[in-house]
């Protein structure tokens, strides 16, 4: 009679698919590099987890995955496993092409005596152990094997509702002679300790690369071959018709020849496997050398303490646009102030807005640190908006092969292999920040803001920061963004920075929280310098500053201060040996100034506000002409100002850390011409920065402090009687429009 088996379950787990797939992937990646004229085909969860036929043999493998203790002989999994063996030997006729197979992630162990079944006698070796060394010689192992099993597929007939213990093959198993046994234990290879997940994956893609028979893989080619094969598994696996059932031979050369030729299915883009964890890694080192060397630059010191937690306020740009508000001024009646953290929805993309110096790119640089220390599996993109100038920026395309460039070219991706697109199809969380929209033209901007929504829009996994001026960005803000606003410094928030920099001084909290009490009565008797201290630069910049000699010193003579103590750093961190070429030749103070206002106006006046690392070597080797081992000296002053102003943006190009110190090092320039300046010189000199009045303020402020009160006077004359010559032609340029 026709003898019915239990249908069996399939691991529905993530996991156990998982496994299928890589060890089915592998078996077919062996027998490819084998190089067999016999064709072949295979599935997953067909008469096993995988399998296997060629032919000549048919192989039928079980995978087991559990983080769980070593197997015996008696664990569940296993015998389950042999008594489904069992039943697929015994419902083929015992056939001799069939092989089974058991491979599993965990170790073995030897058998408790209370697993012994009616009392026999158990082998002094595990079970298991025996039976994977295939030493089937030990007399106690029979009898333990037999009855275990005898047992264990009467229980599992007798329990089961829909197939009877009579209508089973239990009758012809207890019939069973010890060859019978013999030679079905024989069938089976034993495989355990085997490589977990990722490792076995990294084997798998290894094999790919290793592959030559349709031609060689080019590098990054094996993730999407093997995504291709994954995904034609599971295709295979939903159908029902048995000719659809099965991948052949020629279905996964097909796959490698069309991979080769760039022919990728999207659908098979979720089982890309590629490891963006170099990504994540080199992302986080970024944020924490941006955080800390913005710090660093304005103090000194290279330890950044804990960042003061910002308010922001959601607030309407059409409201500040309209009024040319900014989060200063704004009415605080209107103001919906919240925590720039996890209360931030992202339906929707959001745009910061900021002041100059408010802190908004170091406020989401600390954000997204944070969201990748609670969210290790979303991918990070921080792109200063530099790297968008003079791209096309029209189409989704642009938009997404701007941020594959920089990620592959600004971040060394391995192979250049990162695609948004497909990280899009994989699934994977992405979160983009894009920082200084501002500095994009007008028309740069609006196009990019439009591009960034209409991305946003297309994926659900797309979490967009953008920030940017108020200002420069007037109305050019599309329908759809949420836009928050940071909020100038509270009196909690100042005390709280004071309280910091004392600690970092090396005070005690009672000694830190004292000074900054004194500190802070200081700066409230100075109600201009407090109307000012709106920022956290800002705040720790006139931290050290605020004792008894304080006098009248404004914002620009504090940053001025801040700025020749950079110049000198070398002496305060006892490098002057690394530098000695250049500190030869640039000796002083007053020389480095000049040579610092130098690189200042040359990136001051660029589009991206940067210069590249070439072209600051040209200047300098020019300044240095003179002299025979200008190479030298340019090298190391390069060194040396990437050490105190400047860090790298993209493309091998640098900008100053802070903003305000760039317009400090500007007025330096402007200082020494407007000094020694006739009413013509001062002219040009204005109009080239008639937008900003930062650096000529500046520029004042240093003359103070360099200057007799005469050539104060005769500076400060000049630059106000260009200023009004600037006027006067500005309006007649007007009235000729």
């Amino acid at each position: 009679m026709d003898r019915k088996t239990i249908t069996r379950g399939t691991d529905k787990t993530a996991k156990g698919f998982t496994l299928q797939k890589i060890r089915a992937s592998s078996i077919i990646l062996k027998h490819l590099a084998e190089d067999h004229p016999i064709d072949f085909v295979a599935a997953v969860e067909y008469g096993g987890d995988i399998y296997f036929d060629q032919g000549t043999q048919q192989y039928i493998e079980e995978n087991k995955n559990y983080d769980s203790k070593p197997f015996t002989f008696s664990s569940a999994e296993v015998k389950n496993t042999l008594v489904y063996f069992l039943d697929y030997w015994l419902d083929n006729n015992k056939d001799t092409r069939i092989k089974f197979g058991f491979y599993a992630t965990n170790g073995i162990t030897k058998e408790r005596s209370t697993e012994s079944t009616e009392g026999l006698q158990l082998p002094e070796k595990p079970i298991l152990e025996l039976l994977q060394t295939a030493d089937l010689s030990d007399s106690q192992l029979l009898p333990a094997v037999k009855a275990t099993l005898v047992t264990e597929y009467k229980r599992q007939y007798s329990n089961n509702k829909r197939v009877s213990l009579s209508e089973s093959h239990y009758s012809e198993i207890t019939a069973f002679s010890d060859v019978d046994w013999l030679t079905f234990l024989r069938t089976i290879g034993w495989q355990f300790n085997q490589d977990d997940l990722p490792t076995l994956e990294t084997k798998v893609l290894d094999q790919i690369k290793r592959s030559r028979f349709a031609g060689p893989v080019n590098p990054g080619m094996e993730y999407y071959i093997q995504a291709a094969i994954f995904y034609q598994l599971e295709l295979r696996h939903a159908k029902q018709n048995p000719d659809e059932r099965f991948l052949k031979k020629d279905d996964v050369e097909l796959i490698f020849r069309r991979i080769y030729q760039g022919e990728i299915d999207d659908n098979s883009l979720k089982y890309l496997s590629i490891d963006y964890t170099d990504l994540v890694t080199k992302t986080k080192q970024f944020l924490d050398d941006f955080i800390q060397k913005k710090y660093f630059v304005i103090t000194g010191r290279h330890t950044c303490p804990t960042l003061v937690q910002r308010k922001v306020t959601l607030f309407d740009p059409a409201i500040r646009s309209k009024g040319r508000q900014t989060e200063m001024d704004a009415d605080p009646y209107r103001q919906i102030l919240t925590n720039f953290g996890d209360q931030v929805p992202f339906d929707r993309p959001v745009f910061l807005f900021g002041e100059l110096g408010s802190g908004k790119s170091t406020l989401v640089a600390e954000y997204l640190r944070n969201f990748l220390t609670r969210n290790a599996d979303v991918l990070p993109i921080f792109l200063p908006s530099a790297y968008m100038q003079d791209r096309p920026l029209a189409t989704l395309k642009n938009v997404t092969d701007a941020i594959n460039a920089f990620v592959n070219e600004e971040l060394s991706f391995a192979d250049s292999l990162f695609q948004l697109e497909h990280a899009f199809k994989i699934p994977k969380e992405i979160l983009l920040v894009i920082d200084g929209i501002d500095e994009l033209s007008r028309r740069e901007a609006q196009v990019l803001l439009g591009s960034l929504k209409s991305l946003k829009d297309h994926h659900s996994t797309l979490r967009i920061i953008a920030t940017g001026r108020p200002l420069e960005l007037d109305e050019i803000l599309p329908p759809g963004w949420l836009s928050y606003s940071m909020l100038p410094l509270s009196d909690q928030d100042i005390r709280t920075i004071f309280i910091q920099e004392a600690v970092s001084d090396g005070l005690d909290l009672n000694g830190a929280t004292a000074l900054s009490m004194g500190k802070i009565a200081l700066l409230k008797a100075r109600p201009e310098l407090l109307s000012v201290t709106t920022t956290p630069l800002v705040a720790c910049a006139i931290f050290q500053e605020l004792d008894a000699t304080i006098g009248n010193k404004t914002l620009g003579d504090i940053l001025y201060s801040i700025l020749q103590k950079r110049l000198d750093w070398h002496n305060l961190d006892n490098k002057t040996h690394e530098y000695a070429q250049f500190l030869d030749f640039f000796p002083s103070m007053t020389v480095r100034q000049r040579l610092l206002s130098i690189v200042a106006g040359q990136i001051y006046q660029s589009k991206t506000k940067s210069i590249h690392e070439s072209k600051l070597l040209a200047i300098i080797e020019k300044e240095a002409s003179s002299s025979a081992e200008r190479n030298k000296i340019a090298e190391q002053a390069v060194l040396y100002f990437k050490h105190a102003f400047l860090q790298k943006t993209t493309n091998d190009h640098l900008a100053f850390i802070s903003l305000p110190l760039l317009e400090c090092a500007i007025g330096i320039k402007l200082a020494d011409q407007l000094a020694s300046a006739d009413l013509a010189e001062g002219e040009q000199i204005s109009e080239s920065i008639s937008d900003s009045w930062r650096p000529m303020s500046f520029a004042m402020a240093i003359i103070r402090e360099r200057a007799s009160p005469a050539n104060s006077s005769l500076s400060y004359r000049n630059w106000l009687f260009a200023q009004c010559n600037l006027l006067v032609r500005k309006r007649n340029c007007l009235r000729s429009l």
